[in-house]
């Protein structure tokens, strides 16, 4: 949203479109003709990319820290070190309000405000004034990060127009965003299903394991004082299920220009996928100080800026030097936009002509049958003992040595 923190007159504003997805509204009653919106257009712009200078897996030293990122906690670590160097952090926050779940950037000044913005949100965060106020503290000398998807590091760097040395700008490897209708729409058919209010909601949870596992608090109707946990994997949710398969992401996400490993940003961070494949010796040379269960990241060190951070980092964090084909062979985004769903059109056609309930009503005749089996595979999967998992990992890791790979 670089054109509405560019405009002077706050003539541009977000609207909804029919399927609930947002969109750009321009006041013509406030609007002046400027062209500030046009100057700063992402679309327009030509922001420098770059390839990683190198890559790396990795996990934080500190198992607490771990339990409230989605997987190795590099964005925690990395925001704890400009912090105490003085400087601000920017990311994405997300809770209940009014009943409804929101995703927004928020402004952290402390390590006690961090926890707000770490973990991951699969629905479109809303930016607001936020390019304004990091405008504002890089003005003032102030060191900011920055983390969010691709698309709004784009967008930051187009405010701007302008390089930063106190700006340290971090984006995601993205599968795509989802509405905030829908999947409030999904909330309360959960809400009505099974006669509950939901407190909050858990994109990744990590309780059983690194994975695609969610949860949400909960308290059943008319008893408040006693909140609940309900834990479950991907299969157990249709929004997932139908965000994963392409049938509800924002339709510019299936052609997004950002899904490669040239990147505006000076980190990218994801999930490192596979990397008991790609790199058992990671794992079974850092046992037990390092364990997979617990998540992993990879770690893509764009810019020179970013490499100063590198041995701060490193103090905080297990890391391991890797090859960027090992990253992007199990991360497709780096390599190409999320495919749109098959049956997107009917499952959008179906929300808007009888509400998110249709959907819901089709999932449990196909997927939602075999929840019980997903579930039960899901338990036995996240109840392997570590010490079965690192000799796992040791046979793998002799097999490579073996084959001289």
């Amino acid at each position: 949203m670089a054109c509405a923190n560019a405009c002077p007159k706050g003539a541009i504003d977000i609207g909804i479109n029919k399927y609930g997805y947002e969109k750009v509204v321009i006041d013509n009653g406030k609007c002046v003709d400027c062209g500030l919106c046009a100057k700063v257009c992402a679309r327009r712009m030509q922001i420098e990319r770059h390839s990683p200078i190198k890559c790396y897996a990795g996990q934080s030293r500190d198992s607490e820290k771990l339990k409230h990122s989605a997987s190795g906690a590099a964005f925690q670590m990395l925001a704890e070190i400009v912090l105490e160097l003085g400087g601000v952090c920017y990311g994405c926050a997300g809770k209940m309000i009014n009943g409804e779940y929101s995703a927004y950037h928020v402004r952290v000044t402390n390590v006690d405000e961090l926890q707000s913005i770490l973990n991951s949100k699969y629905i479109l965060s809303h930016i607001g004034t936020t390019y304004q106020q990091i405008k504002e503290d890089l003005k003032n000398g102030k060191l900011v990060l920055f983390g969010g998807t691709p698309c709004q590091a784009l967008g930051l760097k187009s405010f701007l127009n302008n390089e930063y040395e106190n700006l340290i700008v971090v984006d995601v490897i993205c599968h795509g965003v989802t509405s905030k209708t829908i999947f409030n729409d999904y909330l309360r058919e959960v809400e009505k299903e099974q006669n509950i209010v939901i407190t909050d909601y858990i994109f990744r949870d990590k309780k059983a394991g690194w994975g695609s596992n969610f949860c949400y608090s909960y308290y059943d109707n008319g008893d408040k004082n006693k909140i609940k946990i309900k834990r479950f994997p991907k299969e157990g949710a249709s929004h997932e299920i139908h965000y994963l398969r392409g049938d509800i992401s924002r339709e510019n996400c299936f052609s997004c220009e950002m899904s490669n490993t040239n990147r505006v940003s000076d980190f990218t961070f994801g999930d490192y996928w596979a990397i008991e494949i790609e790199h058992p010796e990671f794992i079974v040379r850092n046992d037990p100080a390092l364990s997979i269960r617990k998540g992993i990241n990879c770690m893509m060190v764009n810019t020179e800026k970013g490499m100063q951070y590198l041995s701060k980092l490193q103090e905080k964090m297990v890391m391991y030097e890797v090859d960027l084909a090992s990253i992007t062979r199990h991360n497709s985004n780096l390599l190409k936009p999320s495919k749109r769903g098959k049956a997107r059109d009917a499952v959008l056609e179906n929300y808007y002509m009888e509400g998110y309930k249709k959907i819901e009503e089709n999932y449990n005749d196909t997927v939602g049958k075999k929840r019980t089996v997903y579930a039960a595979k899901n338990m036995i999967k996240t109840h392997i003992p570590d010490k079965l998992r690192v000799q796992i990992y040791r046979m793998k890791f002799l097999r490579k040595l073996l084959s001289g790979e």
